[in-house]
C-alpha cells in the first residue's frame, strides 16, 4: 500500500487565541500627485517616486472566533526608504531619500479555508495606524530634504497560507498597504518640495510568520 503523508495536528486550529513573530521584506513607494506649480516651471520635468526596499520584524497575536474566522494584531517595525527621483531640465537626475522607521500597528479580519492535510490558506483585509518615528530627526539633518507627516492612517488585504510542521506553523504571507492620508509635508521655496501637491503611501510586504 502506498505511504500515506502525515498530518501534523496543531494546537492553534482550536486555540481561543495564539501567537507569533513576523520576519519580511517591504517595498514602499508613494502615490503622488504633482501640483500645479509643476505645470508652471520648467526647471524640473518629471517627478518619479522609486520603490524602495526594506525589513519588517514584528509580534502576531491572533484570536479566533469562529472555525473560519479570526481577529489578528500585527504590531512591526518597519525600516525603509522612499525615494523621489527628479529629471532636471538638462536631463541630470537627482534623488531625494526620505528615510522611515515605522511603528506599524495593523488590526485584520482573516478569513481561513478549510485544512488540506498540512495545508491552509487565508486571506484577510484591516487597517492600520503608522507612527514614523523617524521624522522629527530627519527634518533636523536639512532644511532641502522632502518632508512627511508622522502619522499615517491607510487599510491593508491580502492572503498566506498556513503549512504545518510538527512543532510549529509557518505562514508566508503577502499583503497591499495603501494610506488613506495626504503625509506630504510642504516646504515653501524648495523647488523639489513646490513641484507636489499630495502623496500617500504604498506599500508591499513580503513576511514569514511563525506560530
Amino acid at each position: 500500500m502506498p505511504a500515506q503523508a502525515q498530518f501534523f495536528s496543531s494546537d492553534i486550529d482550536n486555540a481561543d487565541y495564539y501567537f507569533g513573530i513576523t520576519l519580511g521584506y517591504a517595498a514602499s513607494t508613494f502615490n503622488l500627485d504633482p501640483s500645479p506649480y509643476f505645470l508652471q516651471q520648467d526647471s524640473i520635468q518629471v517627478v518619479l517616486p522609486l520603490n524602495n526596499g526594506g525589513l519588517t520584524m514584528g509580534f502576531r497575536a491572533t484570536m479566533r472566533l469562529t472555525d473560519h474566522i479570526d481577529v489578528r494584531f500585527n504590531p512591526a517595525l518597519i525600516f525603509t526608504d522612499r525615494n523621489i527621483r527628479y529629471t532636471i531640465k538638462d536631463s541630470s537626475v537627482v534623488d531625494k531619500k526620505i528615510e522611515s522607521v515605522l511603528l506599524n500597528f495593523p488590526l485584520h479580519a482573516v478569513l481561513n479555508s478549510d485544512r488540506f492535510g498540512n495545508f491552509r490558506v487565508y486571506a484577510f483585509t484591516g487597517v492600520r495606524f503608522a507612527d514614523d518615528v523617524s521624522t522629527n530627526a530627519t527634518a533636523r539633518k536639512a532644511e532641502d530634504m522632502i518632508q512627511l507627516a508622522k502619522y499615517d492612517l491607510g487599510y491593508e488585504l491580502g492572503f498566506g497560507f498556513h503549512i504545518y510542521f510538527p512543532a510549529f506553523v509557518l505562514s508566508p504571507e503577502v499583503k497591499i498597504s495603501n494610506g488613506f492620508r495626504n503625509i506630504f509635508k510642504p516646504t515653501p521655496g524648495l523647488i523639489y518640495s513646490d513641484v507636489i501637491e499630495r502623496m500617500k503611501s504604498h506599500m508591499v510586504v513580503f513576511s514569514l510568520n511563525f506560530e
